[in-house]
């Protein structure tokens, strides 16, 4: 299966292969920061495009495991991709911009060393990594 790059992608692995400094705007690569919200948005509509029309999302894309999961169940769905995966997918990926999706895994990840039980952090981990997550 041939990868279908947007201009954001194509950018970025110029910049992660070869890394060089955008001369006009005298940035950085972006593999030595973390990308922008507005990075992050154009790479998002990038690969969520290419996903619905059947192209497997790139690694490296700076996406949480939320956002990445949603993402491969539209792939896995394709090419039957329902308007429900895309919401899932926007709001996985709204989660990681704000925050909530970190916060989520904090405090559950919290709540189960609180129980002073091993096996809780590992119940939490497995579940908050589901691919069939439906909570966020």
């Amino acid at each position: 299966m041939s990868v279908i790059l947007g201009d954001a992608q194509r950018r970025w692995f110029v910049v992660q292969y070869f890394g060089k400094f955008n001369k006009l705007t005298g940035e950085a690569p972006m593999w030595s920061r973390y990308p922008t919200d507005d990075e992050l948005r154009r790479i998002f509509e990038e690969t969520l495009t290419a996903v619905v029309a059947g192209a497997g999302p790139t690694s490296c894309s700076w996406f949480d495991m939320w956002t990445d999961t949603t993402l491969s169940e539209i792939v896995e769905a394709y090419p039957d991709v329902t308007d429900a995966l895309i919401a899932q997918a926007r709001a996985a990926f709204a989660g990681q911009l704000d925050g909530s999706n970190s916060r989520a895994y904090e405090a559950a990840m919290d709540a189960a060393f609180q129980q002073q039980r091993p096996e809780a952090a590992i119940e939490v981990y497995k579940a908050l990594h589901s691919p069939k997550r439906t909570d966020g």
